[in-house]
């Protein structure tokens, strides 16, 4: 990399930090300290195209630079139990009618939300996405409701938040659209056409709604990332939420497959008439979640919209006014508590600055440091612990950005020892990987094939640290090596 590039990649990097300087509560001495391992990792020639690093240089100070108030705020508790509010809520008519499969089913997502509910900017998304099945089902029920006309902003701000997740704003109001179309009846299943000015302005909603996910700093791209992403099969291996889900499991039997079960029981055996929309919302979220564990979370917000009004009737319960507000101010405490818990915790985070939880401690990192590694090769799941600790990193789990430049392919079949791009090739080259990339030290899950062939070659792999879940190792003679091939 000639000078005239690195100083445009240092100009970059130091007008991003600048403008962002008043959302961190870093002091200037570590804020500096930040910014020159930034500088330091992403000016060298390392892995990636100039234009890559000056992407992910961005993204690696975002990741690392203090919390700020809104984290305090948004705390990982915090947010779960906002989420189980709004779902009891929804659900509340259903509680004396059927009791025990309503209570099972809101005590399950209470148990794996905080699983699901953490600092990622995909906490806002399942917000939006109950906020617009509130708003269909309100004008479904109400054609003459106004609140459809706030899908088209609050898809804007969805793009803009989380664009992720945000083309489920067009899926909703189509999959609505498209079963509001017919009147018809067969067996159960009913479909209820929607009057023609009810239908038009579905329709208009729908087609404001894809354009203005477009509104958005890099437009047409966010509507096409989510298939690209969902094309990418090697993202989809690696990353475990991707992966669908393991019926072997005891306990996403319990959590996910008993649940929705219930809901397909209650599908078949209700006396009632079944919405064709809340049948085609089942089928797809259902669908979702079995190509994808982390949609499970999507099925149990549409859940009480869709599937507790059908669900198997059990003992009647209930509550006379006095053991009602009892229940609601146990409720409500436990829901406080759990509140300022969490606040308390990001708190001590912040003023300690340490995260929360990390996949490594302390001594591991150190180990680290100590070796000053100039080009480390780290398992997949230790990259924003390496980050954190201003440690430069061969890939971490934002796997779409490391993705496109192969390196998350090279990085797997490394963990791995198996090639993944050569379908032909029998036997993968260890040391020819390594060389490719002249890793100086490697540290590695212990549980990655790597690990016992690192072990059994001691001769050109000296171990600097290990505990019961990490092995670190220091590459011997790397530059003869890099030469050999």
């Amino acid at each position: 990399m000639d000078n005239d590039n690195e100083l445009e990649i240092v100009s970059e990097i130091k007008k991003y930090v600048s403008d962002n300087l008043p959302l961190t509560q870093l002091s200037d001495d570590d804020l500096e300290a930040q910014i020159e391992g930034i500088i330091e990792q992403f000016t060298k020639d390392f892995y990636c195209p100039i234009e890559k690093k000056v992407s992910i240089a961005k993204q690696v100070y975002s990741s690392i630079r203090g919390f700020g108030l809104l984290d305090t705020i948004m705390s990982d508790d915090t947010i779960t139990e906002v989420m189980n509010v709004l779902i009891w809520l929804e659900a509340r008519k259903y509680l004396k009618d059927k009791f025990i499969c309503s209570i099972f089913i809101l005590l399950c997502f209470a148990v794996i939300s905080s699983q699901f509910f953490y600092g990622r900017p995909q906490i806002f998304g399942f917000f939006f996405f109950i906020a617009e099945l509130k708003i269909l089902y309100i004008f479904l029920n109400n054609n003459r409701s106004k609140g459809i006309y706030f899908i088209p902003l609050l898809t804007m701000l969805w793009s803009n938040i989380y664009g992720g997740s945000s083309n489920l704003s067009y899926i909703l109001c189509a999959v609505v659209l498209l079963s509001s179309l017919f009147n018809f009846k067969l067996g159960k299943i009913v479909g209820k056409r929607l009057d023609k000015k009810s239908i038009i302005t579905l329709l208009i909603i729908t087609v404001c709604t894809v354009g203005s996910i477009a509104v958005n700093p890099i437009g047409l791209k966010v509507l096409t990332y989510p298939y690209t992403n969902l094309s990418d099969s090697l993202s989809m291996g690696i990353i475990s939420e991707w992966q669908s889900p393991d019926a072997k499991s005891i306990v996403e039997v319990v959590f996910f497959f008993v649940p929705i079960a219930l809901s397909v029981i209650g599908f078949i055996h209700t006396d009632k008439n079944v919405s064709f929309i809340d049948l085609m919302l089942l089928m797809i979220f259902v669908f979702l979640f079995l190509r994808s564990v982390r949609f499970i979370i999507l099925w149990y917000i549409v859940a009480p919209f869709v599937c507790f009004k059908y669900l198997p009737a059990g003992p009647k319960v209930t509550f006379d006014t006095a053991k009602t507000k009892l229940l609601l101010f146990i409720f409500s405490i436990i829901c406080v508590i759990l509140l300022f818990a969490g606040i308390i915790n990001v708190g001590k985070a912040c003023r300690e600055k340490t995260p929360i939880s990390s996949v490594l401690d302390e001594t591991a990192i150190e180990a680290v440091k100590d070796s000053n590694p100039q080009r480390l090769f780290n398992d997949y799941n230790f990259g924003e612990a390496l980050i954190y600790n201003d440690i430069p990193v061969f890939f971490d789990a934002r796997a779409d950005l490391f993705s496109e430049c192969g390196i998350l392919s090279d990085g797997v079949e490394l963990m791995f020892l198996q090639p993944i791009n050569d379908s032909l090739k029998k036997e993968f080259d260890v040391d020819e990987m390594i060389s490719k990339y002249r890793f100086d030290y490697i540290l590695i899950n212990k549980n990655r094939p790597l690990y016992p062939y690192l072990q059994s070659h001691s001769a050109d792999y000296s171990v600097i640290f290990e505990d019961e879940e990490v092995g670190y190792f220091e590459v011997r003679n790397v530059k003869e090596v890099a030469l050999s091939h």
